[in-house]
């Protein structure tokens, strides 16, 4: 595949599953190959008046990265004593990551990666693994962008 040095390639994140306290996905590769993603996410409950103006609650999922496209970058992690791919511009955080992580108090923000999601709990399985072979596949693109789908 050739690809000329200013053309961005895409790197899809597809979010699948809200389940409180996190939002599992899936990040699909140019190649084809695919890694199993969680994010941390936060409930919110709301009060409603319907129309017998009887209160009822809604509830709703809001996870911390916005849906939307998103510069990769390649940089130095004082966090983890290596190199991540950050996530640029993104709206009210700083320091947003794609690193290795099977639970979510491994993250406060980031996205966890991992070659499956765990059958039973929320979870990802197999994550350093997942990492090396995304960061292999990564060497490979110029100008990767993130879009992430809700």
């Amino acid at each position: 595949m050739h690809v000329e040095k200013d053309q961005q390639q895409v790197i899809i994140l597809q979010r699948s599953k809200t389940k409180n306290p996190g939002t599992l996905g899936t990040i699909i590769m140019p190649s084809g190959n695919s890694y199993a993603t969680l994010e941390r996410s936060t409930m919110i409950e709301g009060t409603i008046i319907n129309n017998s103006n009887v209160k009822s609650f809604k509830q709703r999922y809001e996870i911390g990265i916005p849906a939307g496209q998103y510069e990769l970058i390649y940089q130095w992690s004082h966090k983890f004593n290596g190199y991540r791919w950050f996530l640029r511009n993104v709206e009210s955080f700083t320091g947003i990551m794609i690193h290795e992580g099977n639970k979510l108090n491994e993250t406060e923000g980031c996205i966890l990666i991992g070659t499956i999601h765990h059958p039973q709990r929320v979870e990802t399985l197999y994550s350093l693994t997942a990492r090396r072979m995304f960061e292999k596949e990564m060497e490979l693109l110029k100008n990767p962008i993130l879009h992430i789908f809700d």
